[in-house]
């Protein structure tokens, strides 16, 4: 083993107590020596503090280590950010395929609305070509008018269109301004993966209040990042001299140009960062956030509305088309119900005409019978007035017969009843005829009431082309 040599000890000469030359001479060079000294002295100083200061020979490693780690909080922050901007992006795109279905459902229910007004039109128009015994304002026509009102009223409380229509037009702007800051963030994500099971979502509707002051929430383990303001104070509490002097610092390096990274301890998840036009959550992002944020509960708010409005206006729909379709059925069950009892009145009738002629024929034949014959050649002399016992009888005063007074008196009874069957025959067979005209006229009309309802009723699932009716 080599042996260790004490260093060597400089010794001091002593100047010689000789004094031969000039004392001015001899003081100059004594000076000179002891700021020789001197110099030596702070020399020596100045070499044992900056041997103690000054950086090791791995200071490039080490810069270079520094650098990275800044580099890659930056980089991590970026990435949680831009995973919220996919997030957002993502949650924009699904609002504006639910409102896109949301207007298609609004089309559909306003051609229902419309192809339902025309039925209701083309109804009244048929209606119109019943006899005009059968026009007389029903109940039918009540339901036929209110129902025309009400899909009047439901086509106006469905004009939702332009309203959704300029809605997915802001969505789609912001849309595209949130891919386009999302692209612009991933610029410094080339070299990293895009996890998002690894990050903290911490970013959504309800955003912590803190962040928006670049105040950052504990983590899970309740350690802070190192090279942020350690503070987790309320946002109205002032800020101490030390934690004004370090977020000045701070400033003053991020106007200079310098971001300050925020490095993570252990599982510490990264928060959003706090707005910085130079840092990764820029005054662009919040705004394409913001923005995306109010129009997803504004557009919540109106698929809420026109979903209510289209439920509410299919079932008033239906329950109108019934209450129509019902009243026209009862209307057609009451005509149908007439028009029998016109066929049995009519049939009643013809029985009363068929007795009364009857009766005519029976009538005319005994008054035939009464009178006798045309022509006094075939009377028989038992029907003769002057026959044997009857002149024999008035060869006595006083005893005439009332035979021929008889005879007359009932060929005039006889006369006048045929008469009055005459005229009953008569009033039967106008009655006959006004039964069947009006028999004649409910058919028609229930055969357009029916035609109406089975219209109605075909046409109810609005598969057909409007202008078909």
């Amino acid at each position: 083993m080599p042996v260790k040599t004490a260093p060597m000890e400089r010794t001091v000469l002593p100047l010689s107590n000789a004094v031969i030359g000039p004392k001015k001479w001899r003081q100059r060079t004594i000076r000179l020596i002891q700021r020789n000294k001197s110099s030596i002295h702070l020399n020596n100083k100045s070499v044992t503090k900056h041997r103690e200061m000054d950086p090791l020979p791995s200071l490039r490693d080490a810069v270079a280590q520094s650098s990275n780690m800044v580099a890659i909080g930056y980089i991590r922050e970026v990435r949680n950010l831009v995973i919220k901007l996919q997030s957002c992006l993502s949650n924009v795109n699904d609002y504006i395929k639910s409102l896109l279905r949301v207007k298609e459902e609004l089309e559909t229910s306003m051609e229902h609305i419309r192809k339902d007004i025309a039925l209701n039109a083309r109804s009244i128009e048929i209606r119109n070509e019943r006899p005009q015994r059968e026009k007389e304002w029903d109940g039918a026509d009540d339901l036929l008018d209110k129902e025309r009102e009400l899909l009047l009223q439901l086509k106006v409380d469905l004009e939702y269109y332009k309203e959704v229509k300029e809605t997915l037009q802001e969505l789609d702007v912001s849309r595209k301004r949130l891919f386009y800051v999302q692209r612009e963030r991933s610029r410094v994500l080339e070299l990293t993966n895009i996890a998002a099971s690894s990050l903290n979502h911490d970013y959504n509707l309800n955003l912590h209040p803190a962040s928006w002051r670049g105040m950052i929430p504990p983590s899970s383990n309740g350690n802070l990042s190192t090279r942020s303001l350690k503070v987790t104070r309320s946002l109205d509490a002032p800020l101490n001299r030390d934690d004004k002097q370090e977020l000045s610092r701070q400033q003053q390096l991020m106007r200079n140009g310098c971001y300050l990274g925020r490095t993570m301890k252990g599982e510490e998840r990264p928060t959003t960062p706090p707005v910085d036009p130079l840092g990764p959550f820029t005054p662009e992002c919040e705004i394409a956030m913001k923005e995306s944020r109010e129009l997803i509960l504004n557009s919540a708010d109106l698929k809420k509305r026109c979903v209510q409005a289209i439920k509410n206006a299919e079932q008033q729909l239906r329950e109108a088309q019934d209450a129509t379709n019902d009243g026209l059925t009862c209307k057609l069950a009451e005509t149908v119900t007439l028009m029998q009892h016109l066929q049995l009145s009519g049939g009643e009738n013809r029985a009363a005409m068929n007795k009364t002629l009857r009766y005519y024929d029976q009538t005319d034949r005994a008054r035939g019978i009464n009178i006798g014959p045309v022509t006094t050649t075939h009377l028989n002399t038992a029907e003769r007035l002057d026959r044997p016992l009857i002149k024999v009888l008035q060869r006595h005063p006083g005893t005439n017969m009332p035979e021929a007074g008889d005879l007359i008196k009932m060929d005039e009874a006889l006369n006048f009843a045929l008469n009055h069957a005459n005229r009953n025959l008569a009033n039967l067979h106008k009655e006959n005829l006004y039964l069947k005209d009006d028999e004649r006229d409910k058919r028609k009309a229930a055969s357009v009431d029916s035609g109406i309802v089975r219209l109605r009723r075909r046409t109810a699932n609005h598969r057909w082309i409007y202008g078909e009716v």
